[in-house]
């Protein structure tokens, strides 16, 4: 007779002090987590949300990118980047505007901009308007030429998927 158990079931297994059985053919004691008969299957813990390191800054003078993102796992996100075009703070603060079926939120980072490279590299530190499991992260890319794109963009760090992005300038 053969017994399978259900689809989503937990079984854990508990090995007596993590070592190998001294006896050939020694019992290992098995439990399992299952429902009653009828029953459900309970619900997975939360996913842990990061907290925030700071509150929100505002944007002087924001200039406004359409970004688009794939992370390692396939997932796509679709989005807005504004970012300050200040002279004091040129490129080095801003948002990530992101949304996925996985979740999504208003990301606030700060960081540097290097105008020999046109590189800059951003760190997530405050997520607002947050639904289901948005993580912080740590964006680089390389702003174009003629400042209207954001090229070879990656983000990674923290909990996060590691993933890709690029920006378009949004209505000029």
């Amino acid at each position: 007779m053969r017994s399978c158990l259900p689809i989503g079931a937990v079984l854990i297994v508990t090995l007596a002090g993590c070592e190998r059985p001294a006896q050939p053919g020694a019992k290992v004691k098995i439990q399992a987590a299952l429902p009653a008969p009828g029953g459900a299957i309970p619900a997975p813990a939360a996913f842990p949300q990061e907290p925030d390191k700071a509150p929100a800054k505002p944007i002087a003078a924001p200039r406004l990118f359409r970004a688009t993102g794939l992370d390692e796992a396939g997932r796509r996100f679709e989005g807005y980047l504004a970012v300050e075009t200040a002279q004091d703070a040129y490129l080095r603060r801003g948002y990530f505007e992101w949304a996925a079926d996985q979740g999504g939120g208003r990301y606030h980072f700060e960081g540097t901009y290097y105008p020999a490279t046109r590189r800059v590299r951003w760190i997530a530190y405050c997520i607002e308007d947050r639904f289901k499991a948005p993580v912080m992260a740590t964006y680089e890319a390389t702003l174009s030429a003629d400042a209207r794109h954001f090229e070879n963009g990656t983000w990674r760090g923290g909990i996060s998927v590691p993933g890709t992005w690029t920006a378009d300038v949004v209505g000029e």
